[in-house]
């Protein structure tokens, strides 16, 4: 009686968690408290500020083009043919930049042979095989 009369009803015993006697009374097994780390609780903010992050630069661009098709409707609709009309010409763009560069060296050699006599009748053999 003489202990546990001086433990108020208030006081935890730090084994077991539980109230009412001191930690070296307690006959129960230690609980076990799971405490993250540091760096996983850092890990955690960081993927979670990265999803807020995300899903805040997704509905800003939502709104933002919903504001742009509210004021212009003519102009993004003209914004989407217009896009679709660049990825399918910068295909095309690319195959004339090749065929340009093989046509542009194939003058260079022209001009460069016409100077001199025997490479002129090389030339008109040259055109007439591109003629065939």
């Amino acid at each position: 009686m003489g202990l546990k009369g001086h433990i108020s009803p208030g006081m935890r015993c730090q084994k077991c968690l539980e109230y009412g006697h001191w930690s070296f009374q307690c006959i129960a097994p230690r609980k076990f408290a799971y405490r993250s780390s540091r760096s996983e609780l850092l890990e955690r903010a960081m993927k979670e500020r990265a999803k807020k992050a995300k899903v805040l630069k997704e509905t800003l661009t939502r709104k933002m083009q919903q504001a742009l098709a509210k004021k212009n409707p003519e102009k993004s609709a003209k914004r989407s043919r217009s896009s679709l009309k660049e990825k399918s010409s910068s295909k095309s763009r690319k195959r004339r930049d090749s065929s340009s560069s093989s046509s542009s060296s194939d003058s260079s050699t022209s001009s460069s042979s016409s100077s001199s006599s025997s490479s002129s009748s090389s030339d008109d053999s040259s055109t007439s095989e591109e003629s065939n």
